[in-house]
């Protein structure tokens, strides 16, 4: 699939923000960056529509964001994911980490964290043996 994205400058000396889109607009979400921690980027808002579901587009987008960080320098990124929901055990399965919770919104969510610049770690096996 073909990503659209605003090409903006990423200086890591503002704050900006990148929103991405599947060119057949059924995929999307949003990074953004911070005056606090100049080398992580955060993950927004990612979306798929229902009709492209169980396609590997989410998976294929948050890949495509990831690179788009790494490209512009950043060193992780962060993204949080409502506890005990089913895309919080995805994002997981995907190599991050949970670091930290929040409930401000009245709702519990964990916030992940990966490091792009390691190496993920191949759970293939773990899912080969737990599907017997």
């Amino acid at each position: 699939m073909e990503y659209l994205y605003q090409n903006c400058i990423w200086d890591k000396e503002g704050l900006y923000t990148l929103p991405v889109m599947s060119k057949d607009a059924k995929s999307s979400c949003l990074m953004y960056s911070s005056y606090e921690d100049p080398d992580v980027i955060t993950l927004g808002n990612l979306q798929v529509s229902p009709s492209v579901r169980k396609d590997g587009r989410g998976k294929e987008l948050l890949h495509f964001c990831e690179d788009i960080a790494r490209s512009k320098g950043f060193e992780t990124m962060h993204l949080k994911a409502q506890t005990g929901s089913w895309m919080l055990e995805w994002y997981i399965r995907e190599g991050y980490e949970p670091f930290a919770e929040d409930d401000q919104t009245g709702v519990m969510y964990t916030w992940l964290e990966k490091d792009l610049n390691k190496e993920p770690r191949n759970t293939s096996f773990f899912f080969f043996f737990s599907e017997r």
